[in-house]
């Protein structure tokens, strides 16, 4: 795993199709249209959101944790458009 991804690129794949059989999902007249390729292709797209637009912003909210006064939460600012 890349230090710059959230996600160990065969431990979910692993979990999903290996230990969970999640392409029998598509067997169901509801995923009936779906392949692994879909699946694939959701978890990359989830995976370049996440990796492009949460990670730089991880060290950030780290150290400068949210607030919570019982009505509203703060967040620095440099990570508000991430929220």
């Amino acid at each position: 795993m890349a230090a710059d991804t959230l996600l160990n690129d065969f431990e979910l794949p692993f979990q999903l199709y290996d230990v969970l059989g999640t392409e029998s999902l598509t067997e169901h007249a509801k995923f009936s249209e779906h392949s692994r390729e879909t699946f694939d292709a959701v978890l990359e797209t989830a995976n370049k959101i996440a990796t492009d637009l949460f990670l730089p912003h991880n060290h950030i909210a780290d150290k400068n944790e949210p607030q919570f006064d019982g009505k509203k939460s703060q967040h620095d600012k440099r990570c508000k458009s991430r929220f």
